[in-house]
């Protein structure tokens, strides 16, 4: 299928450009995209950006949950002096929510399928209840538990990342 090859970071950061500087209704506009895209044709443009449309409309018609972000949302205080004060979440430490077998098995799908590097094609069409960033951080704790050689004095217990297919 055309299009369906895979995306590099870099590659997504020019399209999304491109759409910026090439607003609707630019004559050419995916040829033009097209040409800040290294290694993407026309078709694989405009077939890029039709997901991305697909995708913006299951979001806004409610199908996507979308993520909680804790640190978007800033808590302000009065103290004892009458004086406003804020303090951003982000500053907090987040306790994130542990995988489920089911959702690593969907990223080793993802992984198998779109491999290395594709995190937001994995969050988007195998592991939906993640956003791209989870994904690439699970993956690097991933790689990092199945390149670390076992120390046989030391018993491991056991990780979501020794979960089969």
């Amino acid at each position: 299928m055309e299009g369906a090859a895979r995306w590099t970071r870099e590659q997504d950061k020019l399209f999304e450009t491109g759409l910026v500087i090439y607003t609707e209704g630019t004559p050419d506009r995916f040829s033009r995209i097209a040409e800040r895209v290294p290694g993407k044709s026309v078709s694989e443009v405009h077939q890029h950006y039709q997901l991305l449309v697909r995708d913006m409309l299951e979001i806004e018609a409610g199908h996507v949950e979308l993520p909680n972000y804790l640190d978007d949302f800033v808590l302000s205080s009065t103290n004892q002096s009458g004086t406003t004060t804020s303090t951003s979440k982000a500053k907090e430490r987040k306790i994130g929510i542990p995988w489920t077998a089911q959702e690593h098995r969907d990223f080793l799908l993802g992984l198998t399928e779109r491999g290395r590097g594709d995190w937001r094609g994995i969050s988007r069409d195998f592991v939906k209840s993640r956003t791209p960033g989870q994904v690439a951080s699970h993956a690097q704790k991933y790689f990092i538990h199945i390149n670390t050689k076992p120390n046989k004095k030391v018993r491991k217990r056991s990780s979501i990342h020794d979960t089969p297919l």
